[in-house]
């Protein structure tokens, strides 16, 4: 007795369980592939806010701590100063000013305008520090007039806080890394470097 050409319901089942096995396998090459494609973006973003973050300290500690020099303005929305070291990437900038502020859409961004020796603009550009805050505190430690050294929520004296402190919490509620400063502590390393050089060894 000849068999009749085709397929059986048993070998069509077969079919269909590896063609539905196949589509999974396939999907989740493609979740894996979207998923690690993420990952990436998310963590070259969380990169160029961490080198961000390394240089906007390295601003902040190296300014001058004369005031008629770096023009330092304190408050709790954000603060500005000027920067006068020349800039490896832009030898040209002679001064750049440097304003650290929170955006109307709880973003905190720096923004940079560079100046040359004739006081002409090379420079302006803004980079995102931190994207979105659920909230924020932006403090400024020191001494104002003979009260002791605390904590103050402004900054308009004629000498450099001690300390400047950022602290946020992100949009999804994750506290951000604070962020401690001390101004000009590079600066004065440096002088003191200079007047007082080490023997040599």
């Amino acid at each position: 007795m000849k068999r009749n050409a085709g397929l059986t319901y048993l070998e069509l089942l077969i079919v269909l369980m590896l063609l539905a096995v196949i589509a999974v396998l396939i999907g989740g090459a493609f979740d894996f592939v979207r998923q690690s494609k993420e990952r990436a973006i998310e963590m070259a973003d969380r990169e160029g806010q961490v080198i961000l973050r390394g240089l906007f300290r390295g601003w902040v500690e190296t300014m001058s701590p004369v005031t008629s020099e770096n023009n330092f303005h304190g408050s709790a929305e954000g603060f500005s100063f000027n920067f006068s070291q020349k800039m490896q990437a832009k030898p040209n900038i002679q001064l750049l000013s440097i304003d650290f502020r929170i955006t109307n859409n709880s973003s905190a961004e720096i923004a940079l305008t560079g100046f040359d020796a004739l006081g002409q603009t090379l420079l302006e550009e803004t980079r995102v520090f931190e994207p979105l805050l659920q909230s924020f505190s932006l403090e400024y430690y020191g001494k104002i007039n003979d009260s002791p050294a605390r904590w103050h929520p402004e900054w308009r004296e004629d000498h450099l806080p001690r300390l400047i402190r950022f602290q946020a919490t992100r949009e999804n509620g994750d506290p951000m890394p604070p962020l401690t400063i001390r101004p000009g502590v590079q600066y004065s390393q440096s002088v003191i470097s200079l007047l007082f050089p080490s023997p040599p060894t």
